[in-house]
C-alpha cells in the first residue's frame, strides 16, 4: 500500500499503481502489504472508467460462452487477467488496455 487518505488508497501492482475505494473492515496503513481483488466483470477492455485504474495489456485468447465472452489478457511480463462481457463487440487479439473503477478495485487485507 502506497497511500491511503481515508476515501481511497493507492496500491502497487504489476499492472501499475492503482486506485481502491473499496476498504476491508480495518482499514490498512502505508506500507501494510494488501491484495487488490477485481471482479471479472467489473475490468473493461480498450476504454479508461473514469481514467482511473488503466493499464496496457495484450488480449490473448476470448472464449464465446453463449450470454458473455471471457478473454485472456496478459498485462506486463507477468500477470494474466481475465475478464467477462456481456453484449460485447468481437475483439481482436493484440494491444488494448484494461481499466476498472476504484470502486470496483477491492483491498484485501488477509
Amino acid at each position: 500500500l502506497v497511500a491511503c487518505d481515508g476515501r481511497t488508497a493507492l496500491v502497487r501492482t504489476a499492472a501499475g499503481d492503482w486506485t481502491s475505494a473499496a476498504w476491508p473492515p480495518v482499514p490498512p496503513r502505508e506500507g501494510d502489504e494488501v491484495t487488490l481483488s477485481v471482479r471479472h466483470e467489473a475490468l473493461r477492455i480498450g476504454a479508461a472508467v473514469g481514467g482511473a485504474n488503466l493499464c496496457a495489456a495484450q488480449l490473448e485468447d476470448s472464449v464465446f460462452l453463449g450470454e458473455g465472452t471471457q478473454h485472456a489478457l496478459r498485462a506486463g511480463p507477468s500477470l494474466l487477467l481475465h475478464a467477462y462481457e456481456t453484449h460485447a463487440p468481437a475483439r481482436a487479439r493484440g494491444a488494448t488496455t484494461v481499466s476498472c473503477a476504484p470502486e470496483d478495485a477491492v483491498l484485501l487485507t488477509e
